[in-house]
Formats: structure tokens, sequence, C-alpha cells
């Protein structure tokens, strides 16, 4: 199979992203579940689950994409589609933000409800 998507460790991220920044870093230490796409051993993203509370049974999804996700995008949209389709079947909501135009229409293919929090970022929840 040429796109895999494998569960890694916090620590891998500076292995898979050149000069990855620290929010990206921060996010994947505090991430309860944390995901590497790859494409023929290119890393396409990191996903990260976290937990918003104790008491809240849905989760925070977040995505940091690099330039593979971009030149196989067909693939990529294919794969991540079917790995929200396995988290809808875990989690009752799955929450996130975006800021792109392409990332919201194809949110909204998949179900999400789009609210404006301004700055043109959105906040999604997909039930």
């Amino acid at each position: 199979m040429t796109g895999m998507v494998y569960r890694i460790q916090p620590e891998q991220v500076a292995r898979l992203i050149p000069d990855p920044n620290l929010a990206l870093l921060e996010y994947a230490a505090i991430s309860f579940e944390l995901y590497a796409a790859l494409w023929k051993d290119e890393c396409a993203c990191i996903l990260g689950l976290i937990q918003r509370s104790f008491i809240d049974d849905g989760i925070y999804l977040w995505l940091h994409t690099t330039p593979v996700a971009q030149r196989h995008r067909y693939a990529f949209a294919w794969g991540a589609k079917k790995f929200i389709d396995d988290l809808k079947l875990r989690y009752p909501v799955i929450y996130g933000h975006s800021n792109t135009d392409a990332s919201i229409e194809w949110l909204t293919s998949l179900g999400a409800t789009i609210i404006p929090v301004g700055n043109n970022v959105v906040r999604t929840e997909i039930r």
C-alpha cells in the first residue's frame, strides 16, 4: 500500500516534520492519540486527538499538513474521510478549527457544522 497511517509518539514529530514549530510540538505532547499519514515514506500530515474535558465525550481533532498532502490531495482527502468516519464510530462529536476555504469546503462535505469565530477562523463540529 502506498499511503499508510501510523500511530506515533510525540518525540517522533521532529523526525517527520522538518523544523516543526513550537505549537505543533506542544499539541503533539498533549494529544492522547497521535498519528502520521505517510505517502511513499514521506510525511503528508500529523494529526492528534485532544480530550476536551473529563465530562465531555467529544474530542478535539487537530491536523498539520505538509506539501506531500497537497501533491496527493485526492488520496489524502479519501484517507482523511476514512479516518474521520472511523472516529465518528468512537466519539459522538469531533471538534476542530479551520481557517482556509478549501478545508472548510471539505469539512462541510463531511457534514461538519461551521461556526464563525472571527478573523477568518471557524469552529467545526462533526456529529
